[in-house]
């Protein structure tokens, strides 16, 4: 899953809940948290906890040339 939120409100999702193992912040806008190994119930509690936290989109699948590039090269690290 991947989801747009600002810095300071990873942050505060970060300080609230304990994040899965293997979440990825990048370039201060997108968390990418790993739905594989959950059950269908943690994966739908994941969604619901971030729709009060998405500031723009949400959107499954992995990660694009663009998110990689982003991972391993932004300053914003």
């Amino acid at each position: 899953m991947k989801v747009e939120i600002s810095p300071s409100n990873y942050g505060a999702l970060a300080s609230s809940v304990k994040l899965p193992a293997g979440h990825l912040y990048i370039a201060d806008y997108l968390l990418c948290i790993p739905l594989t190994g959950m059950d269908r119930v943690e994966q739908t509690a994941w969604f619901d906890r971030m729709l009060d936290w998405n500031e723009k989109t949400i959107n499954v699948g992995p990660l694009g040339t663009v998110e990689h590039y982003e991972k391993y090269y932004s300053i914003n690290k």
